[in-house]
């Protein structure tokens, strides 16, 4: 963990001569300020890191609070799917994150003291959320969408996820949150309940568009489609500002004809997709990026069957490409996660079996990695009790356990 903390302090570093050391201090020291007063849980957890590594804290908190900054933002893929969209009429949240490669794709789980505990992605050392899920069932995902709207001392997107996953217990809650917390700049918000109900958020430090959803499919990536003129159209110099309308139309293409019909079968096919150079040096501009400096980091999907409640949810993770991992299935009932989650080291294995094996021969054992961890997500989700939930988070370890050791050994031939 410390090693990979390094390499995000030296592109750390770098993002601050671009922006300006002072500039970059000062928005630091008031973020931070402005974390302090939001969400205390989330710099408790950065001072812990740093006691624990050795590393400075400014360096983690700049990890966790500046790296939305223009010049190092998210691009990502969210596709929302809820009630008879979906093949079993339950509710479906999948993100891809794309994000500078040296900021290794991480998991873990949280229990913030006064909040839920939850489950979420992000980066090593980095305790904001990308796409999580908490005790109470409710799931969000988060991208960035670059917007003059901004306020540089506001809380970024994924803080914002975070407090969302701390405090919400209902839907209803979530947009109520927001409008009383400060702002950074402009983010997309897909979230989900433990009832396979979606909402969608589209957002700056200013304004707020929502939208409740019971039945159909939303995908959103790095650009708003309701909020007329939020955005920075004038943004090119950014990757993931050009590549955002295309993404949106790969996964529009890749679900046309679906409704109905969309499963996580389907959503870890849309993860996969490539278009143009996927594989491209910096940035390919596909769902699936990998290989290149700014690539995909983690994929996951958040389940929710038809009859509902917080215990039956699973969150499907997995990190590094889509193509080189298998999916695991997670919840935030698990008392721990196994010890390849929280230090890259799942990360590391799927960038060492998309690097070592050649692509039939690496699908063909990652199908059986795979069906094994379906069949006791499977078995758990249909078990689950509000009451029966710590005992069936238990029994889905040892299969979590054989799942990364199977990886391990794929990534060693």
């Amino acid at each position: 963990m410390t090693g990979d903390l390094r390499e995000t302090a030296r592109l750390l570093q770098a993002l601050s001569r671009r922006v300006g050391a002072r500039e970059f201090r000062a928005i630091l020291r008031g973020r931070a300020r402005t974390g302090a007063r939001y969400c205390p849980a989330l710099l408790e957890a950065v001072a812990a890191d740093a006691a624990r590594t050795g590393l400075p804290e400014e360096t983690l908190l700049a990890l966790n609070l500046a790296t939305d900054l223009p010049g190092l933002p998210d691009g990502c893929t969210n596709i929302l799917a809820v009630g008879a969209a979906t093949r079993d009429g339950g509710g479906l949240l999948h993100k891809n994150r794309d994000h500078l490669r040296a900021f290794a794709g991480d998991w873990r789980i949280e229990a913030p003291v006064g909040g839920y505990r939850f489950l979420a992605s992000s980066a090593v050392g980095d305790h904001t959320v990308a796409l999580g899920l908490n005790a109470a069932g409710i799931a969000v995902a988060t991208n960035s969408v670059l917007s003059p709207e901004s306020h540089r001392y506001g809380l970024g997107h994924r803080v914002l996820a975070r407090k969302v996953l701390e405090e919400a217990s209902a839907l209803e809650e979530i947009v109520p949150l927001l409008k009383t917390l400060p702002r950074g700049g402009g983010f997309n918000l897909l979230c989900l309940d433990g009832a396979g109900r979606g909402l969608i958020v589209e957002a700056t430090a200013r304004r707020l568009w929502s939208e409740r959803l019971t039945d159909g499919v939303r995908v959103r990536t790095n650009h708003f489609q309701v909020l007329e003129g939020a955005h920075d159209e004038e943004g090119g110099r950014h990757l993931f500002v050009q590549s955002s309308r295309p993404r949106l139309a790969q996964a529009w293409a890749a679900l046309e004809g679906q409704e109905g019909k969309m499963d996580l079968a389907l959503l870890r096919s849309v993860a996969r997709t490539h278009a143009g150079d996927g594989a491209a040096l910096v940035y390919g501009g596909s769902i699936c990026n990998h290989g290149a400096i700014w690539s995909t980091l983690t994929s996951g999907t958040v389940a929710v069957p038809r009859e509902g409640g917080a215990a039956l949810a699973l969150l499907w993770a997995g990190a590094g490409s889509p193509c080189a991992g298998p999916y695991f299935p997670l919840t935030p009932h698990l008392t721990r996660l196994p010890a390849a989650f929280g230090d890259g080291a799942l990360f590391a294995l799927a960038e060492r079996v998309e690097a070592g094996l050649p692509l039939e021969a690496r699908e063909e054992a990652l199908a059986r990695i795979q069906a094994r961890l379906d069949k006791a997500g499977e078995e758990a989700a249909a078990g689950g009790t509000e009451q029966a939930s710590p005992t069936l988070a238990a029994a889905l370890l040892p299969a979590l356990e054989e799942g990364v050791l199977s990886l391990a050994l794929l990534a060693a031939q």
